[in-house]
């Protein structure tokens, strides 16, 4: 046995007899960071003996190399098979459908019938990206399955795979099953609307994510926790592979002011230059600001009008001044880059995320925390497209730490015709 299947095998050994005391977050980050493969052979050894699972488990799938998931797929299937309560199995393949989505499809039938993450909100994430492969099976579920509970599964898989003929039929079908009245509501969920013309796509497919300097998060009063720095510094949604990216200006204050406190904007992140995947015309450069003491707290939703060269007015608010409840100071100015990563993180998520990746994310699927939320142009009312996403902890100019509400995100999106930007944040 090398000196890496005998690290394996002890932390698996102490985490049964110890559980969290045995630290196995830091222990395996310094195995598997190294060592990709030593990943691969720990999450083996847990599916037989901690199938309880651990987030240090997960934390583990994160550093897998990329051709190790078809494998690991194939034994989570079959751990599942035999053990219907393998957490860990579950979480694999739940990872997979966010890391891998391609290697479930070829087994997209057994999910369907085995139901690992049943009931939970992401049951349907393996169906994404499968186009029209699995279309033939799911519809004969709609249209000849007795059970009801089965039928509106199959329809809830067509919805989750985006393909636009297979939206059109699980469409033509949701009143026979009762799910006409929330079709509107799966639609947005998977970033689509219906329309006469057909299906708008309400997000961009290329996602580029942002990097801060190492120590950008490093707040005074916060103690550092080891493994979290370790994330940070290896984690591949945190590392940053081309020095060449473009270094935008983030944080600090805008020279534009609130219409509700008539206090300062504050200045979240200038798009210079704007990625033509945004879809974003007539503009060279988009300053993106809001008001942090106003936008949850005082309005729902905060919208921006901008001019030739991307300032922001704000439009939407007549009403009186007002004093914000909750003051807040200015986000800590930096340059940050941006660029594209491997198209593994193209689909990601909060709580699986659960601190450990870069969720500051340009253009891709927004990682909704709550039910989705797409507003609408308040110039031309028509549903806007989301176009980025800023997490919370960022340093403040104070030496505090932001948070959207409760560790929560905020969205910001983009009516192109009127150049209109909007802000809303959820929490848990």
């Amino acid at each position: 046995m090398t000196d890496k299947n005998e690290a394996v095998q002890q932390i698996v050994n102490e985490f049964k007899q110890r559980k969290w005391a045995s630290n196995p977050m830091e222990r395996t980050l310094e195995l598997v960071v190294p060592s990709p493969q030593s990943a691969v052979d720990l999450l083996r050894i847990a599916l037989m003996e901690i199938p309880e699972g651990g987030t240090f488990l997960d934390a583990a799938i994160c550093f897998m190399p990329d051709d190790a998931f078809t494998e690991l797929t194939k034994l989570a299937l079959e751990k599942f098979k035999v053990n219907r309560k393998n957490r860990l199995a579950e979480s694999i393949l739940h990872y997979c459908s966010l890391q891998s989505v391609r290697t479930l499809h070829p087994h997209l039938t057994t999910i369907f019938e085995l139901l690992p993450n049943g009931g939970t909100y992401y049951e349907f994430w393996p169906w994404r990206e499968s186009g029209k492969q699995h279309f033939a099976y799911l519809r004969t579920a709609l249209e000849n399955e007795l059970v009801d509970e089965r039928r509106r599964r199959s329809w809830k898989a067509m919805v989750e795979t985006r393909e636009p003929e297979v939206l059109q039929f699980a469409i033509s079908k949701a009143h026979r099953i009762g799910m006409n009245e929330r079709c509107k509501e799966y639609l947005l969920l998977v970033g689509f609307e219906h329309q006469k013309t057909g299906f708008r796509k309400l997000y961009t497919d290329p996602v580029y994510h942002l990097f801060f300097a190492p120590d950008y998060f490093r707040i005074k009063e916060e103690p550092q926790v080891r493994w979290r720095d370790m994330i940070r510094q290896n984690h591949p949604t945190w590392k940053l592979s081309d020095s060449r990216a473009p270094k935008m200006r983030f944080g600090g204050n805008s020279t534009s002011y609130c219409a509700c406190c008539g206090g300062e904007l504050h200045h979240l992140i200038t798009l210079e230059p704007i990625p033509d995947t945004l879809e974003i015309t007539g503009i060279q450069r988009l300053e993106l600001a809001s008001c942090l003491s106003c936008l949850g707290w005082e309005q729902p939703r905060l919208f921006y009008k901008h001019d030739r060269v991307g300032q922001p007015l704000q439009i939407g608010f007549d009403g009186a001044r007002v004093t914000p409840k909750f003051p807040a100071v200015a986000l800590k100015p930096t340059e940050v880059q941006m660029a594209q990563i491997s198209p593994r993180w193209q689909w990601q998520d909060d709580a699986a995320s659960n601190g450990r990746e870069n969720l500051y994310r340009v253009g891709g699927n927004p990682c909704w925390i709550q039910h989705s939320e797409y507003p609408t142009c308040p110039e031309c009312s028509q549903r806007m497209k989301f176009m980025l996403q800023i997490t919370s902890n960022l340093p403040t100019v104070e030496g505090g730490s932001w948070m959207w509400g409760d560790a929560g995100i905020c969205y910001c999106f983009w009516c192109d015709t009127c150049k209109v930007s909007a802000y809303l944040w959820q929490c848990y």
